[in-house]
């Protein structure tokens, strides 16, 4: 690992243009979170299908395939499940967001809080709508039904309401008042609509500079344009070590292709929130020459 490290150094520092940074998208790391922060995605699909499938497996299989579309999400490395309930299976028990376990903040693809906690996204509002796919953009204008099957709670509030019956309840896309999950309106199953999809948790993890939620050569790349430079979010530094500078490479080097939705990383996340890495014997020599590498590719480029 860290000889392929060095490498990606190197070719940037023999480069005279600007190394590439990430397209825009789905927002991967929401603004305000920091190394070690825990969180969940929830998006609409831009695809849709009908709800004659009484089988909750049919509805994860189709929002993990809209989640495919987007590279940004694939490469979160994160499971997807349907905010769905079938005549067996309820939503809140499907997606884990039962109001009594264990939760972290859930947000829409475009970094809007929609609810603090399981508790909060079945009480009855949401923050903010889950008005945005995959992509990151809100869907077709004036389309906003979503099959949910689902009522407040979490569950089905009648047994001819979940999805596989002959008339499930729908959602409203735009909504963030009960209505998002349970319109109190019904739809012939055999009709063609969108769903809600729901990530595992993920972790912001150190060393993910341009917080696309995975660290690899765009971090490098961020790093090495920006190099010394002051007032950048450094993911596991503290406020007064927002800097790309050696620390930054190390945070890097030490996480190289970790993922939000790894359960682990090679950082110590302590009590207070602050990051505490312990680097492998390489990394120190790696961090030490790639930042001579960077110095002299930021001296080629003025």
């Amino acid at each position: 690992m860290s000889r392929l490290f060095l490498m990606l150094f190197l070719a940037c520092a023999a480069s005279v243009t600007k190394c590439p940074t990430a397209l825009a998208g789905p927002i991967a790391v929401p603004a305000g979170l920091t190394a070690g922060d825990q969180y969940r995605l929830v998006f609409v699909t831009s695809t849709s299908t009908n709800a004659l499938s009484n089988n909750i497996g049919y509805y994860n299989s189709f929002v993990t395939n809209a989640a495919d579309l987007d590279p940004a999400l694939v490469a979160l490395g994160t499971t997807w499940t349907a905010l769905a309930s079938t005549p067996t299976e309820s939503a809140r028990d499907n997606t884990n967001t039962s109001p009594s376990s264990m939760s972290v903040p859930i947000y829409n693809t475009a970094g809007q809080l929609v609810a603090t906690s399981n508790a909060t996204l079945w009480d009855g509002s949401i923050a903010h709508s889950i008005a945005f796919d995959e992509n990151g953009v809100p869907p077709i204008p004036g389309y906003t039904e979503v099959w949910t099957g689902t009522g407040t709670s979490g569950a089905p509030d009648d047994p001819s309401d979940p999805l596989g019956t002959a008339i499930p309840v729908w959602g409203d896309t735009k909504s963030a008042m009960s209505n998002w999950i349970d319109t109190g309106g019904y739809y012939e199953a055999a009709g063609n609509h969108t769903m809600y999809a729901i990530s595992g948790p993920l972790t912001v993890v150190p060393g993910d500079v341009n917080r696309d939620g995975v660290v690899n050569g765009l971090d490098i790349s961020v790093v090495a344009s920006n190099w010394l430079q002051t007032g950048m979010h450094m993911p596991g530094e503290s406020s007064s070590q927002q800097v790309a500078n050696g620390l930054a490479i190390s945070l890097v080097n030490s996480n190289w292709l970790k993922t939000a939705g790894d359960a682990t990383t090679s950082s110590m996340v302590s009590a207070s929130g602050q990051v505490s890495v312990v680097p492998e014997p390489a990394t120190i020599v790696t961090a030490a020459i790639g930042g001579l590498a960077l110095m002299a590719c930021r001296r080629r480029r003025a």
